[in-house]
């Protein structure tokens, strides 16, 4: 599924899992995927302290999100995986799939399409954008709030700490930060934008 707003695109997508068998398992898992093209023009424009080069801005499973009660976020991924095996429950299962979407994934979707509502996003999904989201934040005019996303990634996961440290000094010294380190990459950004900025 997708829908296209003024530039911004949401998808919600199927992934079939490799271990399917004919007969014997049929698991699928959603994943949510939100791609902005002004994000991407402004990372054209500003190639020394942007990471990326595409229009992606966030993305995790679903099942992340798929829960909500009193405006607290939860679930896991297997939150995210349908297993449609048996014919006869199919219709069951899509129909939770849908409800899931309804009361989940487009308060989610709302949430990662303003600047003030992004900071309160899940915590997994300021971990997984990371650097994409600060990067954005920058591209609409709302550097002021990348030190609070920064502080949520920190508190919900103190480990990172060290390594967004890391990439805060790589960005001082010159230096890009290592492939796949999502802390690094938070940190490098942070220093990157908060320096452009000014």
């Amino acid at each position: 599924m997708e829908r296209s707003v003024a530039g911004r695109v949401e998808q919600v997508f199927l992934q079939g899992s490799t271990r399917n068998r004919a007969g014997k398992q049929l698991l699928i898992s959603l994943q949510l995927v939100v791609r902005d093209h002004g994000l991407l023009r402004w990372r054209q424009a500003h190639p020394a302290v942007v990471l990326r080069d595409t229009d992606w801005l966030v993305g995790h499973p679903l099942g992340y999100v798929a829960g909500r009660a009193n405006g607290y976020v939860y679930g896991s991924y297997e939150d995210g995986v349908i297993d449609l095996l048996e014919p006869d429950n199919r219709p069951h299962k899509l129909s939770a799939v849908s409800e899931t979407v309804q009361n989940s994934v487009l308060p989610w979707l709302e949430e990662t399409a303003q600047p003030d509502f992004m900071v309160a996003a899940p915590s997994i999904t300021l971990g997984v954008g990371g650097s994409s989201i600060i990067e954005w934040l920058a591209s609409c005019g709302r550097s002021d709030l990348i030190g609070d996303v920064v502080r949520r990634v920190i508190d919900s996961q103190p480990g990172v700490r060290d390594g967004i440290e890391r990439g805060r000094q790589m960005a001082r010294d010159g230096q890009r930060p290592s492939s796949g380190d999502q802390a690094e990459a938070l940190g490098w950004s942070a220093e990157s934008l908060a320096t452009w900025s000014s």
